[in-house]
């Protein structure tokens, strides 16, 4: 663990900031048995498959949202760049005008 000294010789060391988590009950495995795990392996497999297909559906709907933005950039890029040519146009009559071109 690292060790700060302050000018007056005397020794701090930093304190643990999180303390050691209490091992859940399925955490808990038995000595012998097929493979350890005790009673709580098809509970923890059903949470893990459950937590998968969370997973899955959580990945389906960034999916949806990255396409509605992709949809939705394009529409404002277009609408964009046509006020810029608007503007761009715009400006050019105005200096025409000004400069007797026209």
């Amino acid at each position: 663990m690292a060790e700060f000294v302050h000018t007056d010789a005397e020794v701090i060391k930093p304190e643990p900031s999180v303390a050691p988590a209490a091992p859940l009950e399925y955490d808990k495995v038995e000595p012998g048995g097929n493979g350890g795990g005790g009673n709580m392996t098809e509970a923890r497999i059903a949470r893990l498959e459950s937590d998968v297909e969370h997973i899955k559906n959580d990945i389906g709907d960034i999916k949806q949202d990255l396409r509605e933005i992709k949809t939705d950039a394009k529409n404002d890029f277009r609408l964009l760049f046509g006020a810029l040519i608007f503007v761009a146009l715009g400006l050019a009559g105005i200096m025409a005008k000004g400069f007797g071109w026209l």
